[in-house]
């Protein structure tokens, strides 16, 4: 009996083992890339209210990365329809700002708006009474703005309200390769309302479902589950050719909304409680100067969010950085140890540089406004900005990002010994002298004068 139980646990682990393997063959062989380039969405799906523009997740480089891209632009005074995704999505606010909704499963409805008041040109129902005053108990809305990062929890529902001036233009990220996400490495997007597939596309064909998936239920079944009329549940059916970004009524206006942020006012949301699931934080600003991470005044700034500012993140696996380069000023050549980066330009432009493993270029191109790159995990890069300087945000696949830089402070050349660089490079001990001190002050960010006073 014993050997039994011994042979059928060894069998298990075997067939483990070989699982693994395979799953890390298949990552190694994603990301064996010959080339990178740096990329613009290649599908745009027009709605009412905005539209969603895509990368291509079959491009090696997001293969690689496990990962999905989108930017959304949501029109003033429309509405982004309650949808869910099946994998983590890290979004951040390029422009504008709106109202944030989320709808966390278990969690009490806290917020109540102060009597809504109907009209009777909003509803078409026979014998409505006109001025009729509705309460509406919700969960909790959030206002973000530009240079917020908001997490989304995978299977988490959301949407957002432009009630601003401007479009509000956001790009997101998504985490395919993580064991939240346990039915395959593709992008899948669930609607509750809506009932649009495809919209106009550029380049590659990519398949996108943006039907209602409440749609496919029998509608009596439907109506019973949630009490309501059959006609409503119709309603609720019907194909929607808006799109998933639609112009909202006049109601929206009087939802109950968190107040526009003051100068003075702290961005985060605090409450003085430990923080559980039902009252986490999902959103961090990235654009304070005088929060920034790494600050120079030759060279620009860096902020950055991970699971310790904003904890959220170590259940989604992820984390952001934004970058503020001055004119010519470089990224310290380095390499991500945790996890892959998505680098995206805000504005600006730079030349930016990606060796691999063989010692061989795969990157070497210009940058500019609106493209996208992945920097695969432990492949060295740098980038210098162009004339007008530049502003980043990447994306990494990690909740607690860490990166290797070649030179400057606390890196590989300051941690060996000058005999080691001499013999390595048959260099002279000055010259490695040199090469440990002349960037010794300078931290993840160099100034455009190479290095000297």
């Amino acid at each position: 009996m014993l050997l039994g139980v011994l042979l059928c646990i060894m069998v298990s682990l075997a067939a483990s083992e070989t699982r693994s393997r395979g799953s890390s063959t298949m990552r190694a062989r994603q990301c064996r890339l010959d080339q990178l380039t740096s990329s613009q969405p290649n599908q745009k799906i027009q709605s009412e209210g905005g539209t969603i523009e895509v990368w291509d997740e079959e491009e090696d480089q997001f293969q690689c990365a496990g990962v999905a891209a989108m930017r959304v632009t949501v029109q003033p005074d429309s509405l982004s329809l309650p949808s869910y995704y099946s994998s983590p999505r890290l979004v951040y606010v390029e422009q504008g700002e709106g109202v944030f909704g989320l709808s966390l499963p278990g969690c009490p409805e806290t917020y109540q708006s102060r009597g809504m008041e109907m009209r009777g040109d909003e509803e078409e129902e026979e014998g409505f009474e006109s001025g009729r005053r509705m309460t509406d108990a919700h969960q909790p809305t959030r206002r973000v703005r530009k240079g917020d990062v908001v997490a989304l929890p995978q299977g988490t529902v959301h949407w957002c309200f432009n009630d601003g001036q401007e479009d509000l233009v956001v790009v997101a990220v998504h985490n395919l390769n993580t064991d939240a996400n346990q039915l395959d490495q593709s992008l899948k997007t669930f609607f509750l309302a809506g009932g649009v597939q495809g919209g106009s596309k550029e380049g590659k064909s990519q398949k996108l479902n943006f039907n209602n998936i409440l749609s496919a239920f029998e509608t009596k079944l439907l109506a019973e589950a949630l009490g309501t009329e059959e006609e409503t549940v119709r309603k609720m059916q019907e194909s929607d050719e808006r799109g998933p970004i639609v112009k909202a009524r006049k109601n929206m206006r009087q939802m109950v909304t968190p107040p526009r942020f003051g100068r003075e006012q702290d961005e985060d949301e605090t409450n003085g409680l430990e923080e559980s699931f039902c009252n986490m934080r999902f959103r961090h600003n990235l654009g304070p100067r005088t929060e920034a991470d790494i600050a120079s005044r030759q060279a620009g700034r860096i902020h950055s969010v991970d699971q310790n500012k904003l904890p959220i993140l170590e259940f989604i696996d992820m984390s952001a950085e934004k970058g503020h380069l001055l004119p010519n000023a470089m990224l310290a050549p380095a390499w991500p140890l945790s996890g892959h980066r998505v680098f995206y330009v805000l504005r600006g432009e730079a030349q930016m540089q990606i060796v691999d493993d063989n010692g061989q270029t795969v990157l070497d191109d210009r940058v500019s406004e609106g493209s996208m790159v992945v920097i695969p995990q432990f492949y060295i890069s740098t980038c210098r900005a162009g004339r007008d300087g530049l502003e980043y945000v990447s994306f990494e696949t990690t909740a607690n990002p860490m990166s290797s830089p070649l030179n400057g402070h606390a890196s590989v050349f300051k941690g060996m010994p000058i005999p080691v660089l001499s013999n390595s490079y048959q260099i002279s001990p000055r010259a490695a002298y040199e090469l440990k001190q002349t960037r010794s002050h300078e931290h993840g960010l160099f100034s455009p004068f190479g290095g000297r006073s």
